[in-house]
């Protein structure tokens, strides 16, 4: 069986961010790469950082008609 988890190390040992369903006392082999992450990983604003570029793919004066409803221009 082969899984891959994630996790953080706090000087002593790895911390899984979420629950694990492994045996109890289960001896493992352990392969460590440093994961790719954004600079805002676990960021409360992480999902908002994501949309950017959503966002800047969009209309230029999008801000300017952001109330506009009916595709009619101001």
């Amino acid at each position: 069986m082969t899984i891959t988890i994630r996790a953080r190390f706090d000087g002593k040992v790895l911390i899984p961010e979420e629950p694990v369903s492994l045996p109890k006392d289960q001896p493992l082999e352990v392969e460590v790469r440093v994961a790719e992450t954004s600079p805002i990983a676990g960021d409360a604003y992480a999902p908002l950082y994501q949309l950017i570029g959503l966002v800047e793919q969009g209309p230029e004066d999008a801000s300017i008609h952001h109330d506009v409803r009916t595709g009619e221009t101001l």
